[in-house]
């Protein structure tokens, strides 16, 4: 046995090998050497932990190798005597039945003799046998019916035909003396097992026979699975036909010595206990979690991630060495027996943000050290620690709750859809904050621009007086010598000298913007700086990418400066051509009279300049409206853009509710979009004038029916900030008011968590902890050590054992876990493979050497009565004895909840 124990560990067994001299066929050979060759072939495979030594109505074989061990071999090898028997189902006729009884090695001999060997009887030809050698000769010899058949021989044809009832058998095994050191093994072939009673008269037998069995001796994957009620008949029924499940184990039923440590197929029996019969009857309580048929050790870890034990060593305070199990190890003892303590130093030595820097344990951490599985002692490793009350803290507090789930949610949202939800949110916010001010810039202006156009006068009215003028000029010139089609000719030259002159003052505007560009560049000086040009480190690049750049911008600015100048001259010469047209038409003699007619009568002049000025406000008027008409579109443009960004807030958050829900054992959770309508009443609230029954109606309104129709009631909302249509409270500007509000998300991604069907808020306390430890642990892709500090708490026994304990015991298998428990069903039910016993030194509760606190460890099969003249508490009794002391109250206070509960 190891020094330093760690609890339930893998190992491999061999419960069915046979040995030189055993009964019915000996294939080992003869010879003095025979022994030793078998013995050394067995030493050769330091893997096997047990063999089941197997032999035919005798252990003599067994004791043989037990002396062996007394003379130092096959040292870290427990031996079990295994009696291979052949029982019939009804009667001689049927098919006999291979079965195994394994007996307790600590039963004295004499008593398998005389309560097993000497009880069992078959009768043959009116003749009774026991199984005594001399029986078995006589019976050998009577199969024969030859005398002088010989001693041996007749021996093995006596065995041959040693078929037992298995009603005897079962009511042999099922003595006092022998009830607890007893288990049954059928074998499950077709050829010599159980399963080879196929028809229906037997078919009662038979499934008596598998109920008196404990194991079944089959490698058939079908039978692993049917016995543990994972096939056509699930666990209920297995139970109600067979008694219990029932695990299945193989052997390698070695007959010579080459097949000594040979498997079939290279797959063996591994189980997870001590090496001892104790050991061996755990697999009979824990069927699928203690048995396994394959080749490599199960449930195998990185061994970079588990802890492999812990060393304290403070004189005075704690001493001693605690191996860890790579599975489930808890600690238990009374309160204040320093579990806390023990567990507090592991997650503190590596530096968790769990263990507070005041912490009593802070102190004595020097004294401590951690070695991990791989054989560092690195500090600092990673490990999940969740100190006393904190995963009912989560569950209590809603906040807290919401966090985990969320990022839950972002650690399984593979697709990103929530990264690009919140990264679409401060897109949004960006966007907006620019936009919302160019909207009300635009507005303004535009509010300018139409009060520009109000004192203009309307469109319409100079229209029409300019028509009006119009015909009093005609009615004058007609009295004039000046014809009316020297008048028109004239009109005509007035109206293309108008149009020419626009044309010069649109050339004077470009020639001053050319004269500008001139003197610009059109890169940006940003862009070398922005895109770290001058970062490139790159051999290839380094230089030569920086240098073809700047001569690119130098032969870009030259091009640029010839084109700007080509359009220079081309358009002073498209100027001075339209002044060549203007003087013509200017000194034209129609245009010249009509400038004498004009001047030369007084009325008519006065009446021509009234007409100009008109014409120029006309003009105006003109000019005016269409830049009204373009800041409306841009004004339009902005106010759609800044609704459809705003309300795309919502259109994503649906999105990522539609693509992101997770489930997981039974757990689920569903992203759910959430309307923050009282954050969105109070900040209407907190920035609007609400006096009155008008501004208050409309408040509502929008806080009622924002969700139901957002784009609507924004596009109103933006309408009267731009408009000035809303009283806001003082100190509060409409285009803060306003870059707040549609910049803000008033929609959340929520959640509803949901376990077996239960809404995470409907749930008890205690269930609502078991969740938060379930979200913790089965969505995290951590693989480190747990360490929990009475994950139990808040949980009703019904719940732990219905839900905790199935929970750990299908984690641990991936993870290795250690906790402390004040409940027997988290160390009991859920099998815990190492239990960790502390104790604190007190007045009836003595540590050895005077210790603080001490601990021992070990396996729930690892027993012994307590022993009254031990002085330390820990080591008076057994692993299981502390267990049902501390956690049971002992074992008169189990026997009396078993009467009164009528178990």
């Amino acid at each position: 046995m190891n020094k330093y124990p760690r609890g339930s560990e893998w190992r491999k067994w061999d419960l069915h090998i046979h040995t030189p001299g055993t009964a019915k066929n000996d294939h080992f050979g003869n010879g003095e050497d025979v022994w030793e060759k078998y013995i050394t072939k067995l030493e050769s495979n330091a893997d096997i932990a047990v063999l089941g030594i197997t032999d035919y109505f005798s252990i003599d074989n067994y004791l043989y190798l037990k002396k062996k061990q007394e003379e130092g071999r096959l040292a870290n090898i427990t031996l079990i005597p295994n009696i291979e028997l052949r029982i019939l189902p009804v009667t001689q006729k049927d098919t006999p039945i291979n079965i195994h009884v394994l007996f307790d090695p600590n039963l004295p001999k004499d008593t398998i003799e005389r309560e097993f060997f000497q009880c069992l009887k078959f009768k043959y030809l009116d003749n009774e046998y026991s199984c005594l050698k001399r029986d078995l000769i006589a019976l050998g010899r009577a199969y024969k019916h030859n005398e002088d058949l010989e001693e041996e021989c007749a021996k093995k044809e006596g065995i041959s035909q040693f078929n037992v009832s298995y009603a005897d058998l079962n009511s042999i095994i099922k003595k006092p003396s022998l009830h607890d050191h007893v288990i049954l093994a059928v074998s499950n072939s077709n050829r010599d097992g159980n399963s080879g009673i196929q028809h229906s008269s037997l078919a009662a037998t038979r499934q008596e026979i598998y109920r008196m069995s404990h194991i079944i001796f089959s490698a058939n994957d079908k039978d692993v699975r049917f016995f543990l009620g994972k096939g056509v008949d699930d666990e209920n029924t297995i139970k109600q036909h067979y008694g219990s499940l029932k695990p299945c184990v193989i052997g390698s039923d070695a007959h010579s010595l080459n097949e000594v440590n040979v498997f079939p197929n290279n797959k063996c029996t591994w189980i997870k206990a001590d090496p001892t019969f104790e050991g061996l009857k755990q697999v009979m309580y824990e069927p699928e979690e203690r048995v396994r048929i394959q080749t490599t050790i199960p449930d195998d870890k990185n061994i970079y991630q588990i802890l492999d034990k812990v060393v304290l060593n403070e004189e005075g305070f704690w001493n001693g060495t605690i191996c860890f199990n790579s599975n489930l190890n808890t600690i238990i003892g009374g309160r204040s027996t320093g579990k806390s303590n023990l567990l507090k130093a592991i997650a503190a030595v590596h530096n968790h943000p769990g263990v507070e820097g005041d912490d009593f344990i802070m102190k004595h951490l020097g004294g401590v050290s951690i070695q991990w599985k791989d054989g560092t002692d690195q500090i600092g490793r990673e490990i999940e620690y969740f100190k006393q009350s904190h995963i009912h803290d989560i569950a209590s507090k809603a906040n807290k709750t919401s966090e985990l789930v969320e990022s839950i949610i972002r650690n399984r949202d593979k697709s990103g859809v929530v990264n690009m939800y919140y990264a679409h949110l401060n897109d949004v916010s960006k966007k907006i904050t620019e936009q919302m001010f160019s909207l009300f810039q635009t507005s303004k202006e535009l509010s300018e621009k139409r009060k520009e156009l109000t004192a203009l006068g309307k469109k319409d009215g100079v229209v029409q007086q300019i028509t009006i003028l119009k015909t009093k000029v005609n009615e004058l010139q007609k009295l004039s010598k000046f014809t009316l089609e020297q008048q028109a000719v004239f009109d005509a030259d007035v109206q293309k000298i108008k149009a020419l002159n626009l044309e010069m003052e649109k050339a004077d505007n470009d020639l001053k913007i050319l004269e500008k560009l001139l003197i610009v560049t059109p890169f940006d000086f940003s862009f070398e700086k922005q895109w770290q040009m001058d970062k490139l480190s790159f051999k290839l690049n380094q230089y030569d990418l920086l240098r073809e750049y700047k001569n690119l911008k130098i032969k870009t600015e030259q091009e640029f400066i010839a084109l700007v100048r080509k359009y220079q001259l081309e358009t002073i010469h498209a100027k001075n051509d339209i002044q060549e047209q203007c003087r013509v038409i200017k000194e034209s003699e129609t245009f010249k009279n009509g400038i004498k007619f004009i001047e030369g009568n007084k009325e008519l002049k006065d009446i021509s300049d009234r007409i100009t000025a008109e014409e120029k406000k006309l003009a105006l008027i003109e000019q005016l409206e269409a830049t009204i008409e373009k800041i409306r579109t841009d004004c339009n443009t902005l106010f759609a853009s800044i609704i459809d960004i705003h309300c795309s807030i919502k259109e994503k958050a649906e999105d990522v509710e539609k693509q992101l829900n997770i489930s997981y054992d039974g757990l689920s959770i569903t992203v759910k979009l959430e309307h923050h309508r009282d954050a969105l009443q109070s900040f209407l609230e907190d920035r609007l004038n609400l006096r009155g029954n008008e501004r208050q109606d409309y408040c509502i309104k929008i806080v009622r029916n924002y969700d139901s129709d957002n784009r609507t009631y924004a596009k109103d909302f933006l309408y009267k900030l731009i408009k000035g249509e809303l009283q806001l409270k003082n100190g509060y500007e409409a285009l803060n008011v306003a870059t707040e509000f549609f910049a803000k998300s008033w929609y959340g991604i929520g959640f509803e968590l949901c376990y077996q069907g239960d809404s995470f808020k409907q749930m008890s306390e205690g269930k609502q902890a078991f969740v938060i430890l379930k979200l913790l642990l089965d969505f995290s892709e951590k693989k480190c050590p747990i360490l929990i500090d009475q994950p139990e708490d808040s949980l009703d026994n019904r719940a732990i054992y219905k839900d905790l304990v199935s929970y750990i015991k299908r984690k641990k298998r991936e993870r290795q876990i250690i906790l402390i428990t004040h409940n027997s069903n988290v160390v009991v039910s859920a099998d815990a493979e190492n239990v960790i016993v502390a104790n604190q030194e007190g007045s009836d509760s003595h540590n050895r050497d005077g210790l603080r606190f001490q601990y021992v460890n070990g396996a729930l099969e690892e027993t012994h009565a307590k022993d009254n003249d031990e002085p330390s508490v820990l080591y008076s009794q057994g692993i299981r004895e502390h267990v049902c002391e501390i956690l049971e109250g002992g074992v008169e206070a189990f026997k009396i909840r078993e009467q009164k509960y009528g178990i």
